[in-house]
């Protein structure tokens, strides 16, 4: 094959790149997943069960055993183990409702031309500005995700000596109550804005955790945080952000640990120095200047020194399960 032919195939094949995800993004929404959860199921028997036609869900069941998410045999399909765990309604590590944020995702995507042109965030997010309903849609989208990041934590780093935790920007909270049921001795402050903690506030009240998490309003880039802690948690924050930000986010983090607590910063957009790794980190970066003025994944030389500034040292880089990037540091 020629150099011409080979490139023109690469052109060709990202036209399709991302028809898996428009795959399992429908069958998310039709709950093709839930519908054969309960064993293999025929085109027409999955037909009558969801009301819709059968020779074009036939296309899309084959699309998903082609993507990795059903299988077939004798006609009759079923779930991987990754669609059972993840996209069956009911199932504790659900995440449809963040599936079904993709187009939103991909809109702000098409956007990229625009946003290196202009300089400005096309697609902008504003947690402060956002309506009430779309902040609480956001937010729940993303909730089984900050679940599970708090269970790794919880079962990657050992808490037991942990009294007081402090997590900045914690959302629905579901990264601390997460920490806060693995190790029930653990007393939690998640401190977000004034817009964000009502929300925060109906999640742990559901989570009946009213007794172990304390909900405070705050803008902790423009003020100190109240209170001493033994740890604290930044989740999906820093990449968001303005260097300045980040460095007074940090000092005010620092300024209300221990000496000797440690800080955990989990996000999507924890780059290596080469900033051609990893690939999440990379395809977020794009992501990112689309939705902040000030967004970009961040590498891990940038994050050292603020830490640094800061106070913090003994400073660890990992990655979790999920693909999240992970620092940990200890205030000195």
């Amino acid at each position: 094959m020629t150099s011409a032919a080979s490139g023109l195939m690469m052109v060709q094949q990202l036209r399709v790149a991302a028809m898996p995800a428009f795959a399992v993004l429908a069958g998310v929404q039709l709950d093709v997943f839930t519908a054969v959860h309960e064993g293999a199921r025929t085109v027409k028997d999955l037909a009558a069960t969801l009301g819709v036609h059968a020779d074009k869900l036939q296309a899309l069941l084959y699309a998903l055993v082609r993507a990795g998410f059903c299988t077939v045999d004798a006609g009759r399909f079923a779930n991987t183990p990754e669609a059972a765990t993840f996209l069956v309604r009911g199932s504790p590590q659900y995440v449809g409702e963040l599936v079904q944020t993709w187009p939103a995702w991909w809109n702000d995507m098409l956007h990229t031309a625009a946003s290196i042109r202009t300089g400005t965030a096309q697609a902008k997010v504003d947690y402060a500005r956002m309506a009430p309903a779309d902040l609480e849609a956001h937010y729940q989208s993303f909730h089984p995700v900050s679940v599970a990041t708090g269970r790794e934590l919880a079962t990657r780093y050992d808490f037991s000596a942990v009294q007081h935790l402090l997590d900045v920007g914690g959302g629905t909270g579901g990264q601390t109550m997460a920490l806060t049921e693995a190790y029930p001795q653990l007393r939690a402050t998640i401190v977000d804005l004034p817009t964000v903690t009502p929300i925060t506030q109906r999640w742990v009240a559901a989570a009946q955790a009213r007794d172990r998490i304390r909900v405070v309003s705050a803008d902790v880039a423009a003020q100190a945080i109240e209170g001493r802690f033994d740890v604290a948690m930044m989740n999906s924050i820093i990449p968001l952000l303005a260097s300045e930000t980040i460095r007074r986010i940090l000092q005010h983090v620092s300024g209300a640990m221990v000496s000797g607590g440690t800080l955990y910063i989990t996000d999507a957009g924890l780059l290596d120095d080469t900033r051609l790794a990893p690939e999440r980190a990379v395809w977020a970066n794009l992501w990112l200047i689309n939705v902040f003025d000030h967004g970009a994944a961040r590498t891990e030389h940038e994050r050292r020194v603020w830490l640094t500034e800061a106070g913090f040292a003994v400073i660890e880089r990992g990655v979790l399960a999920s693909g999240l990037g992970v620092m940990v540091a200890r205030k000195s």
